[in-house]
Parts: C-alpha cells; structure tokens; sequence
C-alpha cells in the first residue's frame, strides 16, 4: 500500500521567515520545495515589471502555478513543501478542492512573532532591496501593515496538524524540534 503524501505549508506574514524555514525542511528531509514568490520572480525575469498592479497580476498566475504543481507532485504520492502568502478563505478551499481527489496529509508550519518586530524586519528588508523589484514591496506596507504588526495570519481551515513556531528570533528556531514534530506526525497517519 502506497504511504500518503504530506504536503508542508508554511504560514505566516512577510519577513516571518517561510521562504527560510522552508528550504530548512526540504533540506533536511530530501522534500522538495516550491515557493510561490521564487516562481512569480521567474515570471518577472520573462514578461517584465513594473507597478504593483502588475506584480498583483503576476503574483495570481504564480499561485496558479504552484497549484498546478502541489496537485503534480502529490498525485505521484511525492511530499512537498510550499510557501506562499495565502488568503485563509481563498486557499483553504483550493486546498480542500485538492484534498478531494488526492488523499494527503496536510501540515502547516504557523510562523509567528512578537508584535511589530516583523513590521520592523520588513522595513528593513525593503530598505536594503533584499527582493526582486518586481515584488514593489515599497510600495506594498499598507496593504500587509495589519499582519505585520499583529505577528501572525491565520491558519488555513483544513484537516491537518499546525505546528507552531515563534520566529521573532530566526537564530532560535529548532529545526531538530520542528523535523521532529513533522515526523512524528507522518508516522502517526
């Protein structure tokens, strides 16, 4: 009998460290990981950028993407790690539509923070150009700001574990605990 596919969902605001955390895993547990901004990046390197409008526009065609790639792999019973900025609602239901016809187990590793302490990284992280242009994240804070300042975004309602992870300090987060807790709960589905 064929063992369930996982699929790892990192959840969390801007500069909560999902992209970080994520290659972490994937690393560390031979899964492979696809990030929905690493794809939109690929679509601004081929069609250009420009406003935020158009990284908005960009931003749907990398979501459908990714999604076209989590029903790929797990159709092939094939574990896989994704990152995203996902709309509860929105993406629960894509997630759900999924699950009807590949049965997989769904993790969500929920990223948090101290309050503001991720209003303050992303502003640094704007300043410093860290990201590709075409994100526009100068001009994207009032958009986000809420998150940002709260520390969190909410889980996506669907089955599945949530394993919670403070990220107010990126140098303290346990991965040993974290590969662990993904692991125990593989073995127990």
């Amino acid at each position: 009998m064929q063992k369930k596919p996982i699929l790892i969902i990192m959840i969390g605001p801007a500069g909560s460290g999902k992209t970080t955390i994520g290659r972490k895993i994937s690393q560390n547990m031979s899964i492979p990981f696809i990030s929905k901004d690493f794809i939109k990046e690929l679509l601004f390197e081929e069609l250009g950028w420009g406003d935020r409008q158009k990284s908005l526009k960009i931003g749907g065609i990398a979501y459908s993407i990714l999604y076209y790639f989590i029903e790929i792999i797990l159709k092939d019973y094939k574990p896989l790690v994704i990152d995203g900025n996902f709309v509860p609602q929105l993406d629960a239901e894509k997630i759900k539509k999924i699950k009807k016809n590949i049965d997989f187990i769904p993790i969500q590793i929920n990223l948090t923070a101290e309050k503001n302490r991720l209003a303050k990284r992303f502003k640094k992280r704007t300043a410093l150009n860290f990201r590709h242009p075409g994100h526009c994240e100068e001009n994207m804070y009032d958009e986000i700001k809420d998150s940002l300042k709260r520390g969190y975004m909410e889980t996506l309602d669907i089955e599945g574990e949530i394993i919670n992870v403070n990220t107010t300090n990126l140098n303290r987060v346990n991965y040993d605990e974290i590969i662990k807790n993904i692991e125990d709960i593989i073995q127990n589905n």
